[in-house]
């Protein structure tokens, strides 16, 4: 992992106290963000775009753009967004004999990436198209990661859009009591439609 220097953190590298900058620190890198500390200490997709949203306004252009490209980097081939990252033991222990090993059966993040995209690259016009024509881990641009999550965004609404109904709604994925931040199947209380991610975050995606 290559550390995020304080001086690339926050656009002020005095804000807040030392200890919460040592922290925020800690679980800063270009590689991705971390969250989960200390339990866990690993890359979760839901986190990380959460965190660079409610951040946004104190953190610099390039923390911000390593988060988003963390996630980008993370896609799966139909552009879901990657819930949870297991290395070291955990990725041995699930098969990825010493790759990381991605976890995508949640369906809130996949609504999260275009807000999160759309609010910084909206902020950041001079550097968005150079940034979106990057290089991502896989070698192909940025933006068509982002595009391939835009489309998916897409397909998944467009159910609903052609005839609505309950059972047009986004689910939960077959065989998974979770799917949202709610992480438990109590949290949905037993049910398989989330309410977070039908009315607020299908909607944003789409308007972004």
């Amino acid at each position: 992992l290559q550390p995020l220097p304080p001086a690339q953190l926050l656009r002020d590298p005095a804000a807040g106290t030392l200890r919460a900058r040592q922290s925020l620190a800690f679980l800063s890198y270009r590689d991705k963000l971390l969250a989960g500390s200390w339990r866990f200490n690993t890359y979760f997709g839901r986190d990380t775009l959460m965190s660079l949203l409610l951040l946004m306004p104190a953190l610099t252009p390039q923390a911000v753009e390593a988060g988003l490209a963390s996630v980008l980097d993370r896609l799966d081939p139909h552009g879901a967004v990657a819930h949870e990252e297991d290395i070291g033991e955990c990725g041995l222990l699930h098969g990825g004999g010493g790759e990381p090993v991605y976890d995508y059966k949640m369906v809130d993040d996949d609504f999260m990436l275009a807000p999160v995209a759309m609010a910084y690259l909206l902020e950041q016009p001079g550097r968005a198209a150079q940034w979106l024509a990057g290089p991502g881990a896989d070698g192909q641009p940025r933006g068509a990661a982002l595009s391939r999550n835009l489309r998916l965004v897409l397909r998944l609404a467009g159910a609903y859009a052609l005839r609505p109904g309950v059972a047009a709604l986004i689910h939960l994925k077959d065989g998974h009591p979770t799917g949202d931040w709610r992480d438990s199947a109590d949290g949905l209380g037993g049910g398989v439609v989330s309410y977070n991610v039908n009315a607020i975050l299908v909607p944003a995606a789409l308007r972004a």
